[in-house]
């Protein structure tokens, strides 16, 4: 078979370029989905084997105890400002003031008389 058209020789080459690239796409998908149904199977994944794996619990891991130890600290004292909103006909006053809070553990106990 003799190929004498320029167009159909240049046809050809790009088919079998297409028919290449497809073959090559065929066993990349093959070897993606043994992968795929190779971690499906696993159903817990070993921190050693995997490293990126083992730094994301320990960033968790030092998070958790971060936000444990803050939500079980005491609150200290605190300075904010408070807006106050006043209200008189026909007029509104908007109010900043300082106000501060502190944290205070009291105990009081209720006694009621009984007759």
């Amino acid at each position: 078979m003799l190929i004498e058209n320029k167009m159909e020789k240049m046809l050809l080459s790009l088919a079998g370029f297409f028919l290449l690239a497809l073959i090559a796409m065929g066993f990349k998908i093959q070897n993606d989905s043994k992968k795929i149904a190779l971690l499906t199977t696993e159903l817990v994944p070993d921190m050693q084997a995997d490293p990126g794996l083992a730094a994301q619990d320990a960033i968790k891991n030092n998070r958790d105890s971060k936000l444990n130890a803050a939500a079980h600290a005491p609150l200290t004292n605190s300075n904010t400002q408070t807006t106050i909103k006043t209200v008189i006909p026909g007029k509104t006053i908007m109010q900043t003031v300082p106000a501060t809070s502190s944290s205070t553990s009291s105990s009081s106990t209720k006694k009621t008389k009984t007759s």
